[in-house]
């Protein structure tokens, strides 16, 4: 234990190296809205790629471009919003507004509150991770094996399943959390019937958003299952309650670092583009005989996690 606990400090304290520089601030934010352009660009483009091609056409295209876009601009955007890590001034009240601002159109995609359910419930997901009261991933919601696999069929078979999965894990006493995100939602996709309809005349692309905000959420349930599900559900150290995967198509599958996610609780405040170096600097300090515990290397290792076999 004794040992556990030292390379655990030595780890920690690496990670001060990889915090956002408070003296290039200006940096920081640039990179952050500059990948969040190239992001909503995906989606645009998609979509306009989509008005010059019938619907066997437009419907894939624009469901996988909207899907990833939404799945990888809550990764930025949202998560990193809710660290108050988007965007970073010298006045945070002004900072934490800002995060707001630009996060609240994200979420109410996918029938959450941001304030409710990220700023205060991603706060509490990284206090207590994967307990029952958990708000984000209860152990309900880090699934494996065929029960994963079903959770799956039914977001991308069954309408509207996505929205109600997103919030599974939401207490029954703060339901009420989870109709203050569905109406903001019916207003932003509102938004989007209005445009594809009225303006562009093309419902086909409507539902092509809507397949890909399903399987926005499919991207989310499988990085879940590979964030907390299996063994790790059971370990008494919260801050052990998780995995970092590392596999060929990371970047695509599971963009911007968010498959190293064992960094991440560790250091929550190491914005994203840093945590694949914080992650090469852990690989010193870690003794190879605990990396399988902490790391997925591969896909052979990433599969065992989803099938749920365990180490």
């Amino acid at each position: 234990m004794i040992a556990k606990q030292n390379y655990r400090t030595k780890m920690k304290i690496i990670s001060h190296d990889y915090l956002v520089d408070n003296n290039n601030l200006a940096l920081h934010n640039l990179i952050n809205i500059t990948t969040l352009s190239i992001i909503l660009s995906v989606a645009i483009l998609g979509i306009w790629i989509s008005t010059f091609l019938n619907s066997v056409f437009a419907v894939p295209i624009v469901a996988l471009s909207f899907g990833w876009s939404m799945f990888s601009g809550f990764i930025i955007l949202v998560h990193e919003a809710s660290h108050q890590n988007f965007i970073r001034l010298k006045n945070k009240t002004i900072g934490k507004w800002c995060n707001r601002a630009l996060a609240y159109p994200m979420t109410m995609l996918s029938f959450q509150d941001f304030y409710l359910h990220w700023e205060k419930g991603h706060a509490y997901h990284h206090r207590f991770p994967v307990k029952k009261d958990d708000p984000q991933n209860c152990p309900e919601f880090c699934l494996n094996g065929k029960k994963l696999l079903r959770e799956l069929l039914k977001v991308m078979l069954i309408p509207g399943f996505s929205g109600s999965k997103q919030n599974a894990c939401v207490q029954k006493n703060e339901k009420w959390t989870v109709l203050l995100g569905g109406a903001e939602s019916l207003l932003v996709w509102g938004a989007l019937f209005y445009f594809c309809y009225s303006i562009l005349g093309r419902i086909d692309i409507f539902f092509g958003m809507l397949i890909g905000s399903n399987f926005s959420m499919a991207l989310n349930l499988i990085k879940v299952s590979m964030e907390h599900s299996g063994d790790v559900l059971n370990d008494p150290v919260n801050i052990e309650k998780t995995k970092s995967s590392t596999f060929i198509g990371q970047s695509i599958l599971m963009p911007f670092n968010i498959s190293l996610h064992f960094e991440h609780h560790l250091a929550p405040l190491v914005p994203w583009y840093n945590l694949d170096k914080l992650h090469d600097k852990y690989q010193d300090v870690i003794p190879e005989g605990h990396k399988r515990k902490y790391y997925n290397n591969g896909w052979k290792e990433v599969f065992i996690q989803l099938r749920g076999e365990g180490l």
